[in-house]
């Protein structure tokens, strides 16, 4: 990583190790695709851990996402709250519900919620530094 990113930072977190590049965002996650042992990835966009800011964010990175996905049927769907700061005001499940209430009506036209089986799952890490 240090040869795409020099300034690449590393976090370990509750299981998850957190990437944090100061560039290149996409070069960063195409060689973390390489690593051996990581389960998955998930890029993440970051935003300050407030009640009114996530589901901001969350509108914004659903909108992106879904412009890559296909027309024509609603995609099945779900909200995934982790919250390791638990001082935050909601609890995950109130969270989950909180982002789902507050996505524009653009973007629920494309979706279904599916808690059990979903295509696409919006993922939500509340954490001190940032959610």
């Amino acid at each position: 990583l240090a040869e795409i990113d020099p300034e690449v930072r590393l976090e370990r977190e509750h299981g998850l190790l957190v990437v944090i590049p100061s560039r290149r965002p996409r070069e960063v996650a195409q060689r973390l695709q390489d690593v051996f042992g990581l389960a998955s990835l998930s890029p993440a966009r970051s935003v300050v851990t407030d009640p009114d800011a996530i589901p901001a964010r969350a509108r914004e990175v659903l909108g992106e996402t879904l412009e890559a996905w296909p027309r024509g049927r609603p995609i099945p769907f779900r909200v995934s709250t982790q919250r390791s700061e638990k001082r935050f005001a909601l609890t995950s499940p109130q969270l989950d519900r909180y982002v789902s209430e507050h996505l524009t009506p653009e973007l629920v036209e494309r979706i279904k919620i599916d808690l059990t089986h979903p295509e696409l799952e919006l993922g939500i890490h509340v954490r001190k530094e940032g959610s």
